[in-house]
């Protein structure tokens, strides 16, 4: 991966030099009189936005921050964009006092090639799954419908054909989301939400999956606001969150799901009781294609994207998530939501 850098001195950035792999990733040399300023313009946000002077990796590191590998664009003097990864830190003498900073810009051209190639290689397996589980999933409930009350075996293989078939499409659904993390394609369909009534109807919708439990919803807080969020991808946490608890809760025992503010943030908890998860694996449950090594039951279906989703989802609304498990008893998965982003 090609790296360019960039030498800034004074504490206000007043002179720069680069080598010539950096002046090549700007498209033109710098200016050294020019200092800090002629990158304004040039360096800018993932979304494309240009970053302010303040903003700057460079200005930033002259206030003594550290910035370690964060993705931006630069746009060169021709219009072409660079995806580049940035790092600098400050530069200090004896005294301690920052004179200068460095900045380190690695361009991620190839890497982004090969997420296009992958998202895209993984989009045309998808589509070609889809079709057959398609017309499986159709034929298989056809014949639940139709077999006679009085043919059991039959009626349980159209049955497990059927389960078979909806559980091969959420996993062609979790490779194409787990794609578009990795590329950092995945599009939200922003909306002003009442949460406690969307996850409400969650709840509702999830019965199937957490058929044998109980789930009680509490509202903690009077007036909850309205939250900016895609309903449908909330949807798709809080239904991984409570599938989740209801595979590895005791037989019989209640899920809790509770919304509450928070540090002025929105925090929702959904809560089981069951074998828990060891303080180990804790560290490792959001990481692609992880199971839990000790699964009640044996084996677990699915390909262990669920919760590794769920966290692409979260952040992907300025959140965060985490858990906490007592073994043998109580495990609770907390997902926070900014306040900033939601409206009375």
């Amino acid at each position: 991966m090609p790296t360019g850098a960039i030498l800034v001195r004074g504490a206000s950035g007043e002179r720069v030099d680069a080598n010539r792999r950096a002046e090549a990733l700007l498209g033109h040399p710098l200016s050294p009189d020019l200092g800090v300023a002629q990158l304004v313009g040039q360096v800018c946000w993932p979304n494309r936005e240009p970053c302010p002077f303040d903003d700057l990796p460079a200005v930033r590191a002259l206030r003594g921050a550290v910035i370690t590998g964060q993705e931006m664009l630069l746009r060169r003097t021709d219009g072409k964009e660079i995806p580049v990864l940035i790092s600098a830190g400050a530069l200090r003498d004896d005294a301690h006092e920052v004179v200068g900073a460095i900045v380190v810009i690695d361009d991620l051209t190839p890497i982004k090639e090969g997420e296009r190639i992958r998202e895209e290689w993984t989009s045309i397996v998808a589509h070609d799954l889809r079709q057959p589980v398609a017309v499986i999933t159709g034929y298989a409930s056809q014949l639940v419908r139709q077999q006679d009350p009085a043919s059991e075996v039959a009626r349980r293989a159209a049955e497990h054909i059927l389960a078979c078939a909806r559980q091969m499409n959420r996993m062609i659904s979790d490779l194409l989301d787990s794609s578009r993390l990795e590329a950092r394609r995945l599009t939200l369909q922003w909306q002003m939400v009442d949460l406690a009534e969307l996850i409400a109807t969650v709840v509702e919708r999830s019965a199937e999956v957490t058929q044998g439990h109980s789930v009680h919803v509490t509202i903690a807080t009077a007036n909850l606001p309205r939250v900016r969020v895609d309903p449908s991808r909330i949807e798709q946490v809080m239904g991984n969150l409570l599938s989740n608890a209801a595979r590895y809760s005791y037989e019989g025992t209640d899920i809790h799901v509770e919304v509450r503010r928070v540090d002025q943030e929105i925090e929702i908890v959904v809560a089981n009781e069951g074998d828990g998860i060891a303080p180990d694996e804790l560290g490792r449950l959001f990481t692609r294609f992880h199971r839990p090594s000790r699964p009640p039951g044996g084996a677990t279906g699915g390909l262990g994207l669920g919760l590794y989703i769920t966290r692409g989802l979260v952040e992907a609304h300025g959140g965060r998530i985490w858990a906490e498990s007592t073994p043998g008893q109580r495990t609770a998965f907390y997902v926070r939501l900014p306040e900033r982003a939601s409206v009375q």
